[in-house]
């Protein structure tokens, strides 16, 4: 999460603040090898507040992970968003569970579902959810 973070500019001094929202093993595959999936974030605070959210998918790669899929967003208040893991689950019965996850924005929320396809993930739904 943190070199994804350098990659997207974010300092190493405020990357070391980064929480972890959510972190699930899961075997999206059926190789009985877990997939990680999570949600992270870090919060700039003083005179020019801002929040960097990142959702990644990782698969096993040797004895470590590797970054599969990596969303990442900079925003505050009226343009912050950020992504968490709801579940997973076969929708098209083809051997790799699709990843549901949930959209927040400032006054809203959606829903992401993101497929591996031709051994890449990309998000193939977003919708669901409301706002005010």
């Amino acid at each position: 999460a943190r070199a994804s973070y350098a990659k997207n500019g974010v300092a190493a001094a405020l990357a070391a603040k980064m929480e972890v929202d959510n972190l699930t093993a899961t075997d999206l595959d059926r190789d009985r090898r877990a997939e990680l999936v999570g949600s992270f974030h870090v919060e700039k605070k003083g005179a020019a507040p801002m929040s960097y959210t990142l959702f990644l998918i990782m698969e096993p790669s040797g004895d470590a992970f590797k970054t599969a899929w990596e969303w990442f967003h900079k925003g505050f208040e009226g343009t912050y968003e950020d992504r968490h893991f709801v579940d997973q689950l076969d929708f098209d019965g083809d051997g790799v569970g699709e990843v549901v996850a949930e959209g927040t924005y400032y006054e809203s929320n959606d829903y992401v579902i993101y497929k591996r396809q031709q051994g890449r993930w990309k998000p193939v739904y977003k919708g669901g959810g409301g706002g005010c």
